[in-house]
């Protein structure tokens, strides 16, 4: 073979390498060292409410920019106890953004940095129906200590999963041991 071959057929092969190769920005994985319990991660986070996306913005480059996310809170077991709050997190999950989506509801723990509330992937943040571990650890919020008249008790996704649970437990409790 001679140098000029070689060189043809090292060339060749980068890009075919190139065209078979996922898109290197999306090799980047999201690692997070395993979630603490609900109270440590109240605790550990700036913030920690409940509530639903009423928007979702992005901007820029999918893969390196941030997405704003509206929310109406419902419930706050840390932070200020507002209507509603704007959370950034990034626009990739690769780069450990969460992946909101309008409409749901989630149970959101945050950080601020700098004059922004944020979360990612590495919180305890979850669609609030996954979440009730951390609402029945957490515990429901007191009437009496709020003050603002928005609140009207538990969401819909709570009542039915309090019902579920019900229903499995008296299935379980009415089911006759194996003889």
């Amino acid at each position: 073979m001679t140098v000029q071959h070689t060189k043809t057929m090292t060339l060749i092969f980068a890009l075919l390498l190139a065209l078979i190769s996922p898109d290197p920005t999306t090799n980047a994985m999201c690692s997070c060292v395993p979630n603490p319990p609900p109270e440590e991660a109240l605790e550990q986070s700036d913030f920690v409410f409940s509530g639903w996306v009423t928007d979702i913005n992005r901007n820029g480059d999918p893969v390196y920019s941030s997405v704003l996310v509206e929310m109406s809170t419902a419930h706050w077991w840390k932070g200020e106890d507002v209507s509603e709050v704007v959370i950034e997190t990034s626009a990739n999950s690769a780069s450990c953004g969460f992946p909101f989506r309008e409409g749901e509801a989630y149970i959101v723990y945050g950080y601020i940095q700098g004059d922004r509330s944020q979360t990612n992937l590495c919180t305890r943040t979850a669609r609030l129906e996954d979440a009730v571990d951390d609402v029945l650890a957490l515990g429901p919020y007191d009437l009496e200590e709020r003050d603002s008249p928005r609140c009207g008790g538990p969401t819909a996704a709570v009542v039915l999963q309090t019902f579920v649970f019900m229903f499995i437990g008296m299935f379980l409790l009415r089911r006759k041991p194996a003889e």
